[in-house]
C-alpha cells in the first residue's frame, strides 16, 4: 500500500470504530489482527477485536476517537495522535473514569499492514 492508502485506511478505521460499523472494520483488519492498549488490555483476532469495540461502546456510550493530528507513513507501519473521548456508562478505577463524568486522553496509535490488511493496532495514551 502507498503512504496515502494507508493514510485513507486508518481513516476509514476510525470512522468505523466510532460508529461500530463491522462490516468496514472487518474488512480492514486481519483475521490475525494483534491489538492492545498499552498496559490495559491486548487481544488477538479479528473477531475479539470487534466484540471488545461492542463491548466498550456499551461501557462508553458515544465514544469516539476524534480527527488524526500528526501522522507518519514509514513502509506500512503508521503513528497516528489523536483524542479519543467517551462518557463512562460507570465508575472504572482502572480506566479512572467516573459515571456520567466526560473522559478524553491523547493517544497515540501504532497501526501495522500488510497485504492491505491491518495485523496490528497498538495505543498509547
Amino acid at each position: 500500500m502507498t503512504p496515502d492508502g494507508i493514510l485513507q485506511a486508518i481513516e476509514r478505521f476510525r470512522i468505523a470504530y466510532n460508529s461500530a460499523d463491522v462490516p468496514t472494520l472487518e474488512g480492514l483488519l486481519s483475521e490475525r489482527v494483534k491489538w492492545g492498549h498499552r498496559n490495559k488490555f491486548k487481544g488477538e483476532g479479528r473477531a475479539e477485536l470487534i466484540r471488545s469495540i461492542a463491548e466498550f461502546s456499551e461501557k462508553a456510550p458515544g465514544r469516539y476517537f476524534a480527527n488524526f493530528g500528526r501522522t507518519a507513513v514509514n513502509d506500512q507501519i503508521v503513528f497516528a495522535e489523536q483524542k479519543w473521548h467517551a462518557t463512562p456508562a460507570n465508575s472504572d478505577p482502572a480506566w479512572g473514569w467516573e459515571k456520567g463524568v466526560p473522559f478524553s486522553m491523547e493517544t497515540c496509535s501504532v497501526f501495522v499492514f500488510q497485504d492491505g490488511k491491518i495485523i496490528e493496532w497498538s495505543d498509547f495514551g
